[in-house]
């Protein structure tokens, strides 16, 4: 297996790293990745130990195709290497696949309306949060009042962006900052609601109803 890791790259490109944790495949190879670009997300194995972050890595990858690495498949992608890359958006990234209310591009629609790019960038730092990055799309917006289902928040919060870039008269600048609004005014109620309920976090007071 040593000189499979020598092997070069075939190709190179961003992603958001989902997962990275132990693969227990009978491959040889220690790792698993999931990783995510738009519509596509995909497995792939490394040798690179997993990395202990608050934020969601959107590393350069650079994979290569190993044949015959266990007997349930003839080729699987191996990540080398990877480098963190910085400034990379995290909206473009985030997968579309399994949308039923198509939120995730609806998402990127509304934040291509901001003409401001420093508020698109911050919206895009706000989404590296791993909190923000995982529970925006299942947290629920309420308890028992509006959108109180899971991916209610998401749900809500595109509406009102959708509305605010609609507003007419109004300067661009105006608009910018009332999409900004809309889509994150109500981010706190991630640290407050959970599948069940409340979770730890409610004593922070933070985003409830």
């Amino acid at each position: 297996m040593e000189a499979v890791k020598s092997i070069p790259c075939a190709f190179g490109y961003s992603a958001v790293l989902e997962t990275h944790e132990p693969a227990n495949t009978g491959t040889g190879i220690p790792f698993r990745m999931t990783l995510c670009r738009g519509k596509e997300s995909y497995e792939a194995f490394t040798w690179i130990s997993p990395i202990s972050t608050d934020e969601i890595w959107m590393p350069k990858v650079y994979v290569t195709e190993v044949d015959a690495l266990a007997q349930d498949f003839t080729s699987c992608p191996v990540v080398t290497h990877m480098v963190k890359t910085k400034n990379a958006p995290m909206l473009p990234l985030i997968s579309t696949w399994n949308d039923p209310l198509n939120l995730v591009q609806r998402l990127k629609d509304v934040v291509k309306k901001i003409e401001a790019i420093p508020l698109v960038d911050f919206i895009n730092d706000v989404f590296t949060l791993r909190e923000v990055y995982r529970h925006f799309w299942t947290c629920p917006a309420s308890q028992d009042y509006h959108h109180a289902f899971q991916g209610g928040l998401a749900a809500h919060s595109i509406e009102m962006a959708e509305r605010a870039a609609r507003t007419p008269h109004v300067s661009s600048m105006d608009r910018d900052f009332a999409i900004a609004h809309s889509l994150l005014h109500d981010i706190g109620k991630i640290l407050c609601y959970g599948k069940e309920g409340y979770t730890t976090y409610q004593d922070l007071g933070v985003g409830a109803r």
